[in-house]
């Protein structure tokens, strides 16, 4: 079957006023607890104020690992969170992590570029679980065939029927020349 890149419904949004799109990789990494929206409700904030996180009518109050939201994916709401990016390099790595409840799901976090014969990566084993249940998942990818005008995604999908809920989101860079 082929690889899913979410639609423009579920696309995060990058302001380009001025600044233009994140090339800066000094505003990584990027963090989100999920708890504030911009003005108009559509978006998450993050910790960089030119990137905005789409799913915000997926925000929920039925659980959180912190404060009092978290994004829930279920089969109206697929996919979540959103990024995309261009400017990377071939050699960076990107790391993407998300608390997920409850465990054991299908859903997971993915990294691909558009054109997804070049990169599309899925990851949804859990590297560690907390008492209360949520347990922490991790990707990381090495991009090796990126071009200099490719953008990356990054977002949550849930492939599954059943329902999960996200918290404590963060992606960073890697840079090819900083790998340890």
């Amino acid at each position: 079957s082929p690889a899913i890149f979410p639609s423009a419904t579920d696309t995060v949004y990058i302001q380009e006023k001025i600044i233009g799109p994140v090339y800066d990789y000094s505003q990584f990494p990027i963090e989100s607890d999920l708890e504030t929206l911009t003005q108009d409700l559509k978006l998450f904030t993050t910790n960089v104020d030119s990137v905005l996180l789409q799913g915000a009518q997926a925000r929920s109050e039925r659980h959180s690992r912190s404060g009092n939201y978290s994004v829930q994916l279920d089969s109206k709401n697929s996919f979540g969170l959103t990024t995309k990016f261009g400017g990377f390099l071939i050699g960076d790595t990107v790391r993407i992590s998300a608390w997920r409840y409850p465990s054991n799901s299908k859903s997971g976090l993915v990294v691909s570029i558009e054109n997804t014969d070049k990169l599309y990566q899925l990851e949804n084993e859990a590297v560690t679980i907390d008492a209360e249940g949520w347990e922490k998942v991790e990707l990381e990818a090495v991009l090796r065939d990126i071009g200099r005008y490719d953008k990356l995604g990054a977002y949550l999908w849930n492939p599954s029927n059943e329902t999960v809920w996200y918290d404590d989101y963060s992606m960073d860079r890697i840079p090819r020349n900083n790998q340890q």
